[in-house]
């Protein structure tokens, strides 16, 4: 099974997240569907689509720091 992290806008305009396991993409969409009716689904990713955002941000962070030409 594969984690995956659903980000979703509550009636009041709040953001959260929630994390649960689920066997496909689409068996995801209908466990979100199911524990969270009235609520929209802004993003649903798997843990490996976040490690990659996650790295792609951190290496654009370090190559931005190592482009700095001024002072820290």
């Amino acid at each position: 099974m594969t984690t995956y992290h659903a980000t979703l806008k509550g009636e009041d305009g709040s953001d959260f997240v929630r994390e649960f396991k689920a066997h496909s993409k689409a068996k995801a969409w209908a466990r979100v569907k199911e524990l969270y009716p009235d609520f929209r689904c802004i993003q649903l990713e798997s843990q490996s689509q976040l490690e990659r955002g996650n790295a792609r941000i951190y290496r654009f962070h370090v190559m931005a720091m190592d482009n700095y030409e001024g002072d820290y």
